[in-house]
């Protein structure tokens, strides 16, 4: 009885009347417009999730901005509401137009299928925001750690050379500071390296899904290589460089320790380039982020991998590291901005 709750008839006629069109609208509305991820919600739901979501209007110079709440109405699902009404709006529009023009079933039905793949490779809202934002948070831990390791490069750079063992203790023993913070910095800087490039290679859209996948789990064995480097660094540091030079037994566990090192550390350079390679490629291939993030991955991912020759090698590595970090800091930024999309 609240549908017809008026003293009058005529007024209880039109309540009801009302109440019809708008049923009506909304049945239409839902057949026609609607996703297919949520095509099957029921109109009290789509009422309850979408129709009655709060939102604040806010007027700017040129745009009006429509700020609504985080609920089930995505950044996603509203762009894949818009994109089906165009669609029926099209083909509204060619049928009923000048001169009568005639769309088949099967046209349509093809029209159907591009608009639904279009959907399917849309950026699906992700089911877990908190995982964005933390790695969004691990990426800028990350470049906050690489930034004194790549500046304290200079106390650990002859201590991965097997040819100067000798040497390397030596520095080692007498930057002992410096080069223990260098590779505590380099270890956490890995390890937020792992956190963060798993969330990147989840935004990554259907069609190179796979080849982001792929890219993050080399990526992932090279830092995690990569962290017993500075693993093994460090114990050099601390329990072996100091007394190298005076006990052989030292000096023989320190040479196998950094050998072991070095071995790692050549081979993890690769994985990680190719890595890189197909995180670019597929953000090039899928535009699941701006086209120079997937130019810098692809940059990332190509310069260590020719020979290059020693005087240009250290202006490489300067370049590279540089680029790399103006690649974390926008992934951070563009995992961060998701986070409001979920």
């Amino acid at each position: 009885m609240t549908l017809l709750s008026c003293h009058r008839f005529r007024s209880n006629e039109v309540r009801l009347w009302l109440r019809l069109i708008a049923y009506n609208l909304g049945n239409l509305w839902r057949r026609l417009v609607l996703p297919n991820r949520i095509g099957n919600w029921s109109l009290t739901n789509l009422q309850q999730r979408l129709v009655k979501t709060g939102g604040r209007l806010i007027k700017r110079t040129r745009y009006y901005w429509l700020l609504l709440a985080e609920r089930q109405l995505t950044g996603c699902t509203h762009g894949c509401l818009i994109t089906r009404w165009r669609l029926e709006c099209k083909i509204a529009a060619v049928a009923n137009g000048p001169g009568g023009v005639y769309i088949s079933a099967a046209r349509e039905a093809k029209m159907e299928i591009l608009v639904n793949r279009r959907m399917d490779n849309a950026p699906r809202p992700h089911s877990a925001s908190p995982n964005l934002r933390v790695g969004a948070i691990a990426g800028f831990f990350s470049i906050a750690f690489s930034i004194p390791a790549f500046l304290l490069v200079p106390t650990i750079s002859q201590a991965l050379d097997p040819s100067a063992v000798d040497r390397g203790f030596a520095q080692l023993a007498s930057h002992r500071t410096l080069a223990l913070v260098c590779q505590n910095c380099w270890a956490l800087w890995d390890i937020a390296s792992i956190v963060f490039i798993w969330p990147v290679a989840a935004m990554a859209r259907p069609a190179g899904r796979s080849l982001a996948w792929l890219g993050a789990l080399l990526t992932t064995v090279s830092s995690a290589m990569d962290v017993l480097v500075a693993a093994s660094l460090i114990t050099a540091t601390r329990f072996i460089a100091p007394h190298a030079a005076t006990d052989p037994a030292m000096h023989a566990a320190g040479s196998a320790l950094l050998g072991f090192a070095s071995v790692i550390d050549s081979g993890e350079g690769y994985l990680g380039s190719i890595g890189f390679l197909a995180l670019g490629v597929s953000a090039w291939r899928g535009q699941w982020c701006p086209r120079w993030l997937a130019v810098i991955a692809v940059v990332i991912g190509a310069m260590p991998l020719p020979p290059w020759p020693q005087f240009a090698g250290i202006y490489l590595y300067y370049l590279w590291h540089i680029l790399a970090v103006i690649w974390v800091t926008g992934m951070s930024i563009l995992l961060w901005r998701r986070v409001g999309d979920v």
